[in-house]
């Protein structure tokens, strides 16, 4: 069980360090990135060396926030940002096991780390980051503006999800404030598409059906999709989405296919608890987003889910 610190607590534990690992989860999104990216900016504006682990390698589309590769050093202890699951940290499980210090806004937060900053009413793990850089003392430098300011806003669905609070506007008003660089974050994630995205995306809307009468929407993602279409693994940030934007549907659910047989299934939802039904299924997240893996076939995981949805809707 971790020991439960606020802001404050975790700027002090941070300003104490001197050589750190952050630590993010597999498939890094915008959120993670943004957290570590922007972590390692405020350390080492503080003197503390610092690199960023992440078991997959980090999309082009961050290049902005992750551009010049990491220094390699065997860190002294290693802190967490947007890490609900120590498994989740993939080859660098057993480094997150036990680590000084995480920050995470997950429901399904394991408490695997020593200490832990904890807040699910959090819109993002920047949000809750930016108290911590403010109370390390750190200036807000247009960089570290900008990497919170990622995070806000994808996970936040540029301010569109229903996890968006007054405090998120009050956070993003303060980045951009201090420089944060929204117009080419919202335009990186919210408006330009590559061509693979949009030949993947128009594969996904070709896939959808609908059941219990329309208000859930399954769209799949196969290897072969993603192989046809070209598409990296930047191209599919935001993808589990896009059922949940048709008129009529209260969840949206992506199956995609992964290697090994595993299936990887999301739920974007505007009414049910997109966490409470991962978790019957060994997964977890958000009230609005979640997920969860498992090994079978597309069309019983998907009657599985379905029969859990309609207990629900």
């Amino acid at each position: 069980m971790s020991r439960r610190v606020d802001a404050a607590g975790a700027a002090e534990l941070l300003r104490g360090l001197k050589e750190v690992g952050v630590l993010i989860h597999r498939r890094p999104d915008g959120d993670a990135v943004g957290s570590a990216f922007a972590l390692r900016q405020a350390l080492g504006a503080l003197g503390i060396r610092c690199r960023v682990l992440c078991p997959d390698p980090i999309p082009e589309k961050f290049s902005f926030l992750a551009g010049g590769g990491e220094e390699e050093f065997q860190p002294l202890c290693y802190v967490a940002v947007d890490l609900a699951s120590a498994g989740m940290a993939g080859e660098f499980e057993q480094r997150a096991k036990g680590c000084l210090l995480c920050v995470d806004h997950h429901l399904s937060n394991e408490q695997y780390a020593e200490n832990l900053l904890l807040d699910p009413q959090a819109a993002s793990c920047c949000e809750l980051l930016l108290p911590v850089i403010k109370a390390m003392g750190v200036p807000l430098t247009p960089f570290i503006a900008t990497a919170l300011y990622t995070g806000a806003a994808t996970d936040t669905g540029c301010f569109l999800f229903r996890n968006t609070t007054a405090a998120t506007h009050l956070a993003a008003a303060e980045l951009m404030a201090a420089g944060a660089d929204a117009a080419l974050v919202n335009q990186r994630f919210f408006e330009q598409k590559s061509r693979s995205r949009l030949a993947l995306e128009l594969m996904v809307y070709e896939s959808l059906e609908f059941y219990l009468g329309g208000r859930v929407a399954v769209a799949t993602i196969t290897e072969d999709m993603i192989k046809r279409s070209g598409a990296t693994a930047g191209d599919l940030e935001g993808i589990n989405g896009l059922a949940r934007g048709i008129e009529g549907v209260e969840v949206g659910v992506t199956l995609r296919e992964g290697p090994g047989g595993v299936c990887r299934a999301s739920l974007r939802s505007n009414r049910v608890d997109s966490s409470a039904v991962c978790r019957v299924f060994g997964g977890g997240g958000h009230q609005g987003a979640a997920g969860f893996e498992c090994t079978g076939e597309f069309a019983d995981i998907k009657a599985l889910l379905l029969r859990e949805l309609e207990k629900r809707l």
